[in-house]
């Protein structure tokens, strides 16, 4: 008798869950499938090994290079002793694949796998466009 009564008992739970909430339409919600709401959430860059991927937001110092760029990832630490707040930055050398980026661009890199002896980062993406100026691109002749 004992091992039957747990057999009723989930027998029942999946009949009581269901997709819609009643709760919901009462107050004037729409009520979607679960599967339709995850739909228009945008998608995250899931981590690939044991640790999450660190990204940073830097600006591009140089471009000089074949499909890398050389960025500046400014932070602001307290000193030690005076308690007056710092900058204090580092450079970091990306790959850029398509040759996309410019001198003053602000761009968002991610840790990779190690590309050369000194790129272990890549492009994510152009966060905003360096500004060009007008007055140099007037003055050639």
């Amino acid at each position: 008798m004992p091992s039957e009564q747990p057999d009723e008992v989930s027998d029942e739970q999946p009949d009581e869950v269901s997709d819609e909430q009643p709760d919901q339409e009462a107050e004037g919600q729409s009520s979607q499938p679960v599967s339709a709401v995850a739909d228009q959430v945008p998608p995250v860059a899931e981590p690939t090994g044991a640790a999450s991927t660190r990204a940073s937001t830097g600006v591009v110092t140089s471009s000089k290079a074949d499909k890398t760029i050389t960025v500046r990832i400014e932070r602001r630490v307290q000193h030690p002793v005076y308690r007056k707040f710092v900058r204090r930055s580092t450079r970091i050398a990306a790959h850029d694949e398509h040759n996309e980026c410019r001198e003053g661009d602000v761009v968002t890199i991610v840790e990779s796998r190690p590309v050369s002896k000194t790129k272990s980062w890549r492009l994510l993406g152009i966060v905003e466009r360096a500004v060009e100026h007008e007055a140099d691109s007037a003055s050639a002749p």
